[in-house]
């Protein structure tokens, strides 16, 4: 959303009632790059085109809205945000309008959960900065666009061979209490199920990457240059 969309965007943005009330057929909660956590989405504190916001919401019913554009916006799908030290992706039931910097994955052949374990593993933010060396801005963040992320090497799982389909299924219960865990979307004073320690995430953060790199084959060695890449980057 950039130049003149993103003007129009914001010329007809409106702040959502204190109740939170809001009919989610004629509204669009809106995010940004900021608003999107690993495993989590923040709803509110936007500031965009120089203006700040305090809970967004694009009509449904705006003129420009392509028919595709709210279906995706409808759609359940995997936000990722586009400026950021370390890819970081949550999951999002439908309903969210997409600002700047923020791509969307649908229409998943893969569980959304095991591709959202990847997406926020280390090995994966490891092997995107290293592709898009040129790509890298001061303090250490990323510009990530549509075009890099397709490139992503995403492991395919074959069902029938047994080690691949429970490292599967574990990423998958993993990555599902990790989102429980971080947050949902929804009213930002209501939005965690559990108060979870930072211990809590770490060891969930620990298994899921000791399973992305069993799965991706990593040795000892390589383990220890994805871990000393991203230290720091986090």
């Amino acid at each position: 959303t950039t130049g003149f969309v993103a003007q129009q965007t914001a010329a007809v943005l409106v702040e959502s009632a204190d109740d939170g009330n809001v009919d989610a057929r004629q509204y669009f909660d809106f995010i940004v790059s900021g608003n999107i956590d690993r495993y989590a989405i923040r709803l509110g504190d936007v500031r965009y085109m120089k203006r700040r916001y305090l809970r967004p919401m694009l009509p449904a019913d705006t003129s420009w809205l392509t028919d595709n554009k709210r279906q995706l916006y409808r759609t359940p799908k995997i936000v990722i945000a586009g400026m950021t030290r370390r890819l970081e992706a949550a999951l999002d039931p439908g309903g969210l309008a997409l600002g700047v910097q923020v791509y969307a994955a649908t229409e998943m052949n893969d569980d959304p959960l095991y591709l959202l374990a990847l997406l926020n593993s280390k090995l994966l933010s490891y092997l995107f900065r290293i592709r898009f060396q040129a790509k890298r801005l001061s303090g250490g963040y990323l510009a990530i666009n549509k075009s890099q992320l397709s490139k992503l090497p995403i492991r395919t799982i074959d069902f029938d061979n047994r080690p691949q389909r429970s490292q599967h299924h574990r990423l998958v219960e993993l990555a599902e209490q990790a989102a429980l865990m971080a947050g949902v979307v929804g009213n930002p004073t209501n939005q965690r199920r559990t108060v979870p320690s930072i211990g809590q995430m770490e060891l969930i953060d620990r298994n899921i990457d000791h399973e992305v790199y069993q799965l991706y084959s990593l040795t000892r060695d390589e383990i220890e240059t994805v871990e000393a890449e991203l230290r720091g980057n986090s």
